[in-house]
């Protein structure tokens, strides 16, 4: 039952929202190419060699390509199941190894890339995977990712939502462990704080700092906080974490009445249109957590269940009431340029002006511009549009911030009308006159 959880937790909406950001378009391109060419050994990004990351990933979203067709969903299942894999594998007894036996598994699994792709490209690939995306990304901002020393505290504590509070009084008894125990509780807890610590402090003297870099440091978060959930369950205090965590679930539910009934600010009128019972659901559902967990924290096993019921029904309704695809409308382009297909646009070149919009690499395939560099090519004005849209045949899609769409409409010998624009991209049809 638990695993079967595990799965839905994993899986359920994972072709919900389209494929966001800069970074998941890009790698389910990688994979589709490596698929559509049969080449399993070097990943290629519009053609170009791409050995930003290892190629599991890539052989994963191929296999569920295959399985799936290309999809959003294919594009995410083989991540869902390397988690749920991880889970299965740390099941108690399942898979037990001792160092030797693990490092030497390790080192095969990682052999089966690593060996065909350096004799392939030799130092063109020890170049650009380990000395400029492990070495030179650590060491400097040369991929322009700059943030303070401190920027993963917040973010790792967010990210051990709704056991936040839990987590201080995990590292709280922690503190009190002696580190040369024998007991197994203990070696537990210095296990859990060293697995914490270990990455934050690592990732936080980086050069270049992505919020998914902390990732490595919350199976260890998670140990703290269950340790001090199951303290709390034995009786043993902890009361306060309790109470505080129920006050942040009904914060929850007050920010997700402002949001979805009064539309505070750009996000609450972004969700406009949410079905009253989703509304109503995302509301009640934290909130009558949050009052058992603030007013009974003595009925022990109750207020435990409700926050991870809530935690887990909450997830669900916010895909599956369009929630989470309408706060994350700004960080895609795949409805706008689906609109411009079925508006029978599906077939023009696709180009960039004053910015480049990435989930277009995966949408608009095969007929985004790029340069010699492997880039999507990025024009900075409309005369330069017009010149590509005459070498292009005529028309063309351009993917524009929309302060910046006005000069096509102002353009004497351009031609354009807007499709559809995700709130800060516009993409407009362009024809010569």
């Amino acid at each position: 039952m638990l695993f079967a959880a595990v799965c839905a937790v994993y899986f359920y909406g994972l072709g919900a929202v389209p494929l966001l950001g800069p970074d998941e378009p890009r790698y389910a391109q990688v994979a589709r190419e490596m698929y559509a060419r049969g080449a399993w050994v070097t990943p290629t990004l519009a053609g170009h060699t791409w050995f930003e990351k290892p190629a599991m990933l890539y052989w994963l979203a191929g296999v569920a390509y295959r399985l799936f067709g290309v999809t959003e969903f294919a594009a995410r299942a083989g991540t869902a199941l390397s988690g749920v894999l991880t889970v299965l594998l740390r099941w108690p007894g399942l898979l037990r190894l001792g160092v030797l036996w693990g490092v030497l598994l390790a080192l095969l699994v990682a052999a089966t890339w690593y060996a065909p792709v350096y004799a392939r490209h030799g130092h063109a690939f020890v170049d650009e995977f380990f000395t400029q995306h492990h070495f030179a990304r650590y060491l400097s901002n040369r991929y322009h990712h700059p943030q303070p020393f401190w920027f993963y505290l917040p973010i790792t504590l967010g990210l051990a939502l709704p056991w936040t509070f839990f987590l201080f009084g995990g590292l709280a008894g922690a503190a009190g462990t002696n580190a040369r125990g024998e007991d197994a509780a203990g070696k537990l807890r210095v296990l859990a704080v060293a697995w914490l610590l270990v990455p934050l402090v690592f990732f936080s003297a980086s050069g270049s700092k992505l919020p998914g870099y902390v990732l490595p440091a919350i199976p260890g978060a998670a140990l703290l906080a269950g340790d001090s959930l199951h303290r709390y369950l034995r009786g043993a205090g902890e009361l306060p974490a309790m109470r505080l965590t129920g006050l942040l679930a009904l914060g929850t539910a007050a920010a997700a009445a402002a949001f979805l009934f009064f539309h505070v600010g750009d996000f609450g009128a972004s969700m406009r249109g949410v079905p009253a019972g989703y509304a109503a659901a995302l509301v009640i559902v934290p909130g009558l957590a949050g009052l058992a967990a603030l007013l009974l924290p003595r009925r022990r096993e109750l207020c435990a269940v409700a926050l991870v019921g809530a935690t887990l029904l909450t997830v669900a309704l916010v895909v599956a009431s369009g929630v989470f695809g309408r706060a994350a409308r700004k960080e895609t382009l795949g409805p706008e340029l689906s609109e411009a297909s079925a508006q029978g646009l599906g077939g023009l070149p696709v180009i960039h002006l004053h910015g480049v919009e990435r989930t277009s690499e995966f949408y608009a395939a095969g007929r985004l511009a790029y340069d010699e560099r492997g880039e999507p090519v990025k024009l900075e004005g409309a005369f330069e549009v017009e010149e590509f849209v005459r070498a292009r045949g005529g028309q063309a899609l351009v993917v524009v911030p929309l302060g910046e769409e006005r000069q096509l409409h102002e353009h004497p010998t351009l031609e354009s009308r807007r499709v559809a624009d995700n709130g800060r991209y516009a993409l407009v049809h362009v024809r010569a006159r």
